[in-house]
């Protein structure tokens, strides 16, 4: 058996799980597994977030609070203790400045994708490398089909019995998004909307006062549904080749008794609150994501918790199939019972929220000014049952208690090179 842990780059929960995407493979999937409805990320940035996963700790208490620190997976992290006890592990990504910062802590071996930025090259294969990078002539990602091709690869040759770690990480529904033809025009007919428009982005965004996550695609002459379509589309794909590797894993001894986990780093803005096509906010749409976990012994199958939970809790579920418990205070998601407050964090600390129930309380936490939107403020979740717990006029003292607690945490050091900088900045992270 394995225990595999696949993560969506900027899969919204009510995309990924709800009505607005057609996923029939993890609709399937999710009969087979425990769907938790209401689970919060607790950072809306993908380092931090996969960080969380792998240590059981929010970001201010492991350190890394955005995308642009390169530091070692602590020892008591999941792929740390893995290592001391000899369990065979890997991780299969699909951006390279995650595999730099993050996947090359779990397992001991790079897929050919990556093989040019290994450290194993010449001087001058790696300059050249490097200006290829730098000038945009070189792909920095992949999308979920070669990935999970990759992951196959891998996992076929690992014998069930030694109880194998996968970590896979699919980020065709990052910007820019990307997905194939057939599927952005699906989703374009499934609402009647178009390819093309007279005005670009800039000009429709700039007349709403719009912030656009994906600056690459701003002089594109296409109407604002588009981008939103590609997105869902992009989801489809996702869908489509994690039903073509599960089918594959069914019919091998690393089905029935493994732990099988599907979640995302964060969510993704598509028009709500002023973004577009980025995750700046913590707003639900980029920390509620969706949550999806197969037991080994098939507990609560098909199932659906309604409570709150975590990503420290998620990451204690993943330790538990090992028997083990990390640090922090998270608590495996079989032994939840009731409604958990969760907070959230955003990157190098920007601004902070705290949820309970149906409310959402959102704070700045260093800036001291920031826009109206992102002020303090208490906002109402709908769709959630009213209940017993923390009341709203609570949540702004509860989340300065925690605030104060972590202030004093060190936080680590930027050190990215310049080939991993030029990267984030063709994302749109600097």
């Amino acid at each position: 058996m394995a225990c595999i842990l696949i993560t969506i780059d900027c899969g919204r929960a009510d995309h990924v799980s709800g009505d607005e995407v057609p996923t029939p493979n993890l609709d399937r999937f999710r009969e087979e597994a425990v769907t938790y409805a209401r689970c919060y990320a607790h950072a809306n940035v993908t380092l931090p977030s996969h960080r969380t996963l792998l240590t059981g700790l929010w970001p201010s208490e492991h350190g890394v609070v955005s995308n642009f620190a390169d530091v070692p997976l602590p020892g008591d992290s999941l792929p740390g203790r893995l290592e001391s006890r000899g369990v065979s592990q890997e991780a299969f990504v699909s951006i390279n400045f995650l595999e730099l910062l993050l996947g090359r802590r779990v397992g001991g071996t790079l897929d050919a994708f990556f093989k040019t930025l290994n450290g194993s090259e010449s001087f001058s294969q790696a300059k050249v490398h490097g200006t290829k990078v730098r000038l945009g002539l070189r792909g920095f990602r992949r999308d979920a089909h070669h990935t999970l091709e990759a992951a196959w690869r891998w996992i076929k040759g690992q014998p069930p019995e030694a109880n194998p770690f996968l970590f896979i990480h699919l980020f065709d529904a990052h910007t820019p998004y990307q997905a194939p033809k057939t599927l952005i025009s699906k989703e374009l007919s499934r609402y009647g909307d178009s390819a093309s428009a007279e005005r670009t982005l800039k000009s429709q965004l700039e007349e709403k006062q719009w912030f656009c996550g994906d600056s690459g695609s701003l002089a594109e002459r296409r109407p604002l549904a588009y981008q939103p379509a590609v997105y869902r589309a992009a989801l489809r794909f996702i869908d489509l080749e994690i039903g073509r590797f599960f089918e594959r894993l069914r019919k091998t001894g690393h089905w029935g008794r493994s732990t099988v986990a599907i979640t995302a780093d964060h969510g993704e803005n598509l028009g709500e609150h002023g973004v577009y096509c980025g995750h700046q906010l913590l707003f639900d749409e980029t920390v509620h994501v969706p949550c999806f976990l197969k037991y080994p012994d098939g507990k609560d199958a098909g199932s659906t918790v309604e409570f709150s939970v975590g990503h420290r809790d998620l990451a204690q579920s993943l330790a538990g199939h090992y028997n083990l418990k990390l640090p922090g205070q998270g608590l495996p998601l079989a032994a939840l019972n009731k409604e958990r407050n969760q907070f959230s964090e955003n990157a190098k600390r920007y601004h902070a929220a705290l949820r309970c129930r149906s409310w959402t309380y959102i704070r700045p936490w260093i800036l001291p000014t920031l826009e109206p939107k992102l002020r303090n403020n208490i906002f109402k979740q709908t769709g959630w049952i009213e209940g017993k717990g923390l009341k709203p006029v609570e949540l702004p003292g509860r989340l300065a208690e925690i605030l104060e607690e972590l202030e004093g945490l060190k936080i680590a050091d930027e050190g990215v090179d310049f080939e991993i900088e030029a990267q984030l900045r063709g994302l749109g992270y600097m």
